[in-house]
Order: structure tokens, then C-alpha cells, then sequence
């Protein structure tokens, strides 16, 4: 079994970079997934190049700031100010009760942007730069998108897609641990793994690599050793395979002079799963997994 532990938002800003970076360099962390919008893209990228070992993936964002492509390219995308404006049900909604003609040019200005998005990350790179896929808010897993995604895979190559289809556990640790599940979290980790599920079929046909378990999604946001260990004791891994397991953390804390952004952005769990990241108990965990 291989484990990833993997931070997002990588290169949305200087602060929340900076601790990722931290993260990998004092602590558990091993991959991160840079977004190619992010204020902070080239600094993230001439940062990695500095670093062994850190895993890269690309982060496809139609949900954050303003896109790759000049804003009257992918309109639809869009409101007047030139930035992202749909939420992941928006999205889906608006493709939906979209006549066929303006869902062909939805997908048009969705696939023209996702590409745009993967070039500015490859294009920092040789030829040899392996292209793993997951994307801000798991918007890639959305019926039309995944279809763009694999259409892209036959240009691209992707090595990894990420499908967080994550089992259900429960845990009973304090009172935060107890009001999660009276969040919206639960609902997100059923409707992701039902979204996973039907894509993983595409994976599995076009021979992508992908995680068999992930972690991260039920927690997102609050992720904690003893989260991480409650989810693991559900999850029946195989002895000697080379199955994937991905486990995510936003390590990431925008610092306040950094305006702008979602307010997850600068939320103190975001400093608490930094924390965790780097304690000596949780590296001394991470490692009795990966021997």
C-alpha cells in the first residue's frame, strides 16, 4: 500500500504556500496540488523545484479567482467582474437546463480552460513531468467535467486522477468531532463517493491510476491524527499490493494581509492541521504505514 498525504491550494498565496512548504519540510506532508490561477503560481513553482521528493499534482480551480483564459473566452464561467462565479451545484444545475447548443459551448469554454490550466503547470516542466489531476472543491468529479477530463487524458497522459471516495466512520473524540456530523460534510462525502463511483469506471477503462482509499472528505478542514486513525481502522488494506491510499489536508492558512479569498482560507483548523502535520507523533504514525 502506498500513502500520499497530500496538501491543496498550493500556490493560491504566498502565506498558504509557505506552510505547505513547511509542512513538507518539517513534517508528514509528501505531495501537494498547485492551482495555476493562484496569486502566488510562479513562487510555488520555483519553490518545488528547490524540494526532492514532493509529490506535484494540478489543481484545477473553475470555483476561485479569476481563469487562465481572458474572461470573455469562458463567459459562461464567469460574472461581469471577470471571476469565477458558480458553486459546484451551480454549475451542474446550469449545465443541465442548458439547451444541447449552449451545453456544447459550456463544455467548450470548460475543457478550453481546464487545458489552459494543465499548460501552465506542464509547461514549467520537461517532458518527463508526470501529470496527476484533482481539482479545488472536487469539481473535476462532476459528470460532464470527468467526461472532459478523459477526453483531455488521451492529449495529456494523466498518471493520477484523484476519485475521494472515502468510507464512512465515526468518531466520538469532543464535542467538534461530534458537530461534523451535523455539518454538510457527510452529505458531501455521499454525494462524492456516489460521483466516484460512477467515474471510476472511465479510470479503470482508459487505465489511469487512482486511489483505492482516501481520507479527507468527511473531516475536510478538521483533520486530526486521531481522525486520520479512525478513518484507517475501516478501511481493509491487502498485504503486499500497490494499491494507493490519499489522505488530504489544508495545511494552507492565508495570512490576513492576504484579502480576497474564500474565508476557509484563513480558518484557525487550517493552523491545527499544519500543526498536525508536523508533530512528532503523527510523522512517527505516517511512517509505521509506510514500512
Amino acid at each position: 500500500m502506498r500513502f500520499i498525504i497530500n496538501a491543496d491550494d498550493y500556490g493560491l498565496s504566498r502565506g498558504i504556500t509557505d506552510k505547505i512548504l513547511d509542512a513538507f519540510d518539517h513534517g508528514a506532508l509528501s505531495g501537494t496540488s498547485i492551482i495555476a490561477n493562484g496569486n502566488a503560481f510562479d513562487y510555488a513553482i520555483a519553490e518545488y523545484k528547490k524540494r526532492e521528493g514532493l509529490r506535484l499534482s494540478v489543481h484545477l480551480n473553475l470555483v476561485e479567482g479569476r481563469p487562465i483564459l481572458p474572461w470573455n473566452e469562458v463567459s459562461m464561467l464567469t460574472n461581469d467582474e471577470g471571476f469565477f462565479c458558480h458553486t459546484f451545484q451551480a454549475l451542474w444545475w446550469h449545465y443541465l437546463k442548458a439547451a444541447s447548443k449552449e451545453r456544447a459551448i459550456f463544455r467548450e469554454q470548460i475543457r478550453k480552460e481546464l487545458t489552459a490550466q494543465i499548460c501552465r503547470v506542464q509547461q514549467c516542466f520537461d517532458r518527463a513531468f508526470k501529470i496527476n489531476i484533482d481539482s479545488h472543491l472536487h469539481y473535476h468529479l462532476l459528470p460532464f467535467v470527468f467526461e472532459i477530463l478523459i477526453d483531455l487524458h488521451h492529449e495529456f497522459r494523466f498518471s493520477y486522477i484523484r476519485l475521494p471516495q472515502e468510507r464512512f466512520f465515526f468518531i466520538a473524540e469532543n464535542f467538534h468531532s461530534l458537530k461534523n456530523y451535523v455539518s454538510l460534510n457527510p452529505l458531501k462525502n455521499g454525494l462524492l463517493n456516489f460521483l466516484s463511483m460512477r467515474n471510476r469506471k472511465l479510470i479503470l477503462e482508459n487505465k489511469i491510476d487512482t486511489c483505492a482509499h482516501f481520507v479527507g472528505v468527511l473531516f475536510s478542514g478538521k483533520m486530526t491524527e486521531s481522525v486520520v486513525r479512525s478513518a484507517l481502522s475501516k478501511i481493509r488494506f491487502p498485504q503486499d499490493n500497490d494499491q494507493i491510499c490519499e489522505i488530504l489536508f489544508h495545511p494552507g492558512r492565508a495570512l490576513e494581509s492576504e484579502q480576497g479569498m474564500r474565508s476557509a482560507h484563513y480558518s484557525p483548523w487550517r493552523q491545527t492541521e499544519f500543526e498536525t502535520l508536523k508533530s512528532d507523533s503523527f510523522q512517527r504514525f505516517v511512517k509505521t504505514l509506510q514500512n
